[in-house]
C-alpha cells in the first residue's frame, strides 16, 4: 500500500512539474502567434497602402506627360494606370476604396478618347481622379490641383 502511495505522489509531482513547464510555455506560445497575427495584418494594410500609393504615382506620371502634352506616353501610362487599377479593385481592403478605384476605371474611355483627341478635357477628368485618390487615402493632402502644376 505505502508503494501505491508513492507511485500516486510521484506520478502528481511529474505531472505538477510537467505542468508548471509547459502551462507558461503555452501561453507564451499562443501570445506570440497573436502578435504574428498582428505583425500580418499590419503588414497587409501597408502592403496595400503601398499598392495605393503607386497607382497614385502612376497617376501623377499620367498626368505630368498630359500637361507636356505628350499624349503618345500619355496614352502608354493611362493603358498601365487603368490596367493596375482593374488588377487592384478585387485587393481593396475597404469598401470606399473599391467604390473609388470602380467609380475611377468607369472614366477610362473617357480619359482615353480624351488623350486620342488631345483633348485638355482629359487633363481636368485627371486631375479629378487624382483629387479623389488624395481624398480617399490622406484627406489633408486632397487640396484641388492648380492648373499647370502640383
Amino acid at each position: 500500500m505505502k508503494a501505491l502511495t508513492l507511485l500516486i505522489i510521484a506520478a502528481a509531482l511529474v505531472a505538477a512539474a510537467y505542468l508548471a513547464g509547459y502551462w507558461p510555455q503555452h501561453q507564451r506560445v499562443l501570445s506570440l502567434d497573436e502578435d504574428l497575427r498582428l505583425a500580418n495584418s499590419r503588414l497587409a494594410d501597408a502592403q496595400a497602402e503601398i499598392r495605393i500609393y503607386q497607382l497614385e504615382n502612376r497617376l501623377l506620371n499620367l498626368l505630368e506627360k498630359t500637361e507636356q502634352k505628350n499624349y503618345g506616353e500619355a496614352q502608354k501610362l493611362s493603358t498601365d494606370f487603368f490596367d493596375r487599377m482593374r488588377s487592384e479593385i478585387p485587393q481593396a481592403g475597404n469598401a470606399s476604396l473599391q467604390s473609388l478605384l470602380e467609380s475611377t476605371l468607369q472614366k477610362r474611355d473617357a480619359v482615353t478618347a480624351g488623350l486620342t483627341k488631345g483633348d485638355l478635357a482629359a487633363l481636368d477628368l485627371l486631375r479629378q481622379i487624382l483629387i479623389g485618390f488624395r481624398q480617399a487615402v490622406e484627406p489633408e493632402l486632397a487640396s484641388p490641383v492648380a492648373p499647370g502644376g502640383r
